[in-house]
């Protein structure tokens, strides 16, 4: 057994994982902790934000109701289209 390239492996494998290391803890301090810190550091938002929030989410909401409706229209429609039309092949 070679020892001595059994050693330059184990350097080389040690000096990749601190390079690993130090680039991962680079990375999360320049680009994570700020905008973790902007994410959670925020106050709370005013009644004011809150009921625009609010407004916002029932619109969605509203939006969301008509657009299922629709569907089933859309659904209910082609479903008498298809019965209409009788069987196929005659």
């Amino acid at each position: 057994m070679d020892y001595r390239a059994l050693a330059e492996l184990v350097m080389m494998s040690l000096f990749g994982l601190s390079a690993l290391a130090v680039a991962v803890g680079f990375s999360v301090r320049a680009f994570l902790a700020p905008t973790l810190r902007d994410l959670f550091g925020r106050p709370p938002a005013t009644p004011g934000e809150r009921d625009l929030l609010d407004a916002r989410l029932h619109r969605l909401e509203d939006r969301l109701e008509s657009i299922e409706r629709s569907l089933d229209r859309i659904a209910a429609a082609s479903e008498f289209d298809r019965r209409l039309g009788g069987p196929e092949g005659s």
